[in-house]
């Protein structure tokens, strides 16, 4: 899966962009997880969902796991995962070519799971190869940023190399993965950290609050 925004198609909607909601002390998502997932409205004119569902702990644990199966589900069980929802967006860009990007939003009962995700999958994902990245802020209440160079297959069946950026962040009882995945020479890591904010001033904007 190809994900990438580039930051002047980010630009392009920038004036529209939500704005976080006034501090109204500590809060709690209350769900369902779709409706916490960055949606389509929120991006570029053009833009169209390509996938979207809900996931399993065995789906994440397919999705997100990094050399341990079946740690991440245990990880989910310990914390009372509720529920978690993806969606993949492509986004037209220049001279006819597309590009793709990921949202996960898991939801948990309290801040402790979310948390559990971000410390645990991100020591993971350094242990399996990815290299931590500086973004110069921390998203939420916690986050990991971390990058990787690999190998994919491209549609005709030949090999293309490939830079993969995610962000992984908790914010009270949610925890949130950001995707994109490109060419090297077209990865910028501002457009995983654009992307992972767009996702903040949402859930801070839109997502149901109740007392923690």
């Amino acid at each position: 899966m190809g994900l990438l925004l580039t930051g002047a198609m980010l630009a392009s909607c920038a004036a529209s962009a939500p704005q976080p909601a006034a501090s109204v002390g500590p809060i709690r998502f209350a769900g369902p997880a779709k409706n916490l997932v960055l949606p389509v409205t929120e991006l570029p004119t053009g833009t169209r969902i390509t996938t979207e569902g809900p996931l399993t702990a065995g789906d994440l644990d397919d999705a997100l796991t990094t050399g341990d199966p079946g740690a991440l589900v245990a990880l989910l069980d310990q914390h009372l995962f509720i529920a978690a929802y993806v969606r993949t967006f492509t986004v037209q860009k220049g001279a006819g070519s597309t590009a793709d990007l990921e949202c996960i939003v898991l939801l948990f009962p309290d801040k402790s799971g979310p948390q559990a995700v971000v410390s645990d999958r991100g020591d993971a994902m350094l242990a399996y190869g990815y290299r931590p990245i500086s973004v110069r802020q921390t998203f939420g209440d916690s986050s990991r940023a971390v990058a990787a160079n690999g190998v994919i297959k491209d549609p005709s069946g030949g090999q293309m190399s490939v830079t993969s950026v995610r962000i992984l962040y908790a914010l009270a009882n949610v925890a949130v993965q950001i995707s994109i995945e490109d060419e090297p020479q077209n990865v910028d890591p501002l457009d995983a950290v654009e992307l992972a904010n767009r996702e903040l001033q949402y859930l801070r904007l839109s997502a149901p609050l109740a007392p923690k």
